[in-house]
């Protein structure tokens, strides 16, 4: 099994949907709906806007050539931020889900980042690795010298 970023994010990013939506069905971000498309555009404009180099990854799981799960993380020299991901039902019994994070961790090792973030939300397995909840605080700001 490898984890490998994808070098082309954006003409991989099907290869993510198509395992999230695999995986979540109708609850996925990406349903055959106007919010499913919009969803798509947006993961497509993240990707262009930050180009292949920036911090904004795609990485797939794999396991002999076959794509089982897919990641996208933030990663800076100090953090690696775990978004999203998406595995194939079809491997349930290697665990993708779990051997994917555990790659990712591996990986925040051995390059010496000090924090591994799943960020929102409270799902179960965020806490089977440990995770702790931090408070998330949202700003408002309005501009009022609209010209």
């Amino acid at each position: 099994m490898a984890l490998t970023d994808s070098p082309e994010p954006l003409a991989d990013l099907e290869g993510f949907i198509d395992l999230h939506q695999r995986r979540w069905g109708v609850d996925g971000l990406f349903p055959e709906t106007p919010g499913g498309a919009q969803s798509r555009v947006f993961f497509r404009r993240m990707f262009e806007l930050f180009g292949p180099s920036g911090p904004l990854r795609l990485a797939f799981l794999t396991v002999g050539g076959k794509r089982i799960a897919a990641g996208i993380s933030f990663e800076t020299p100090d953090s690696i931020l775990y978004y999203n991901a998406g595995v194939d039902p079809d491997a349930r019994d290697l665990s993708p889900g779990v051997v994917m994070v555990e790659q990712y961790i591996r990986r925040a090792l051995e390059h010496g980042v000090g924090r591994f973030d799943f960020l929102r939300g409270d799902e179960s397995y965020k806490y089977e690795w440990g995770a702790h909840d931090e408070p998330i605080q949202r700003v408002l700001v309005r501009r009022t010298d609209l010209r």
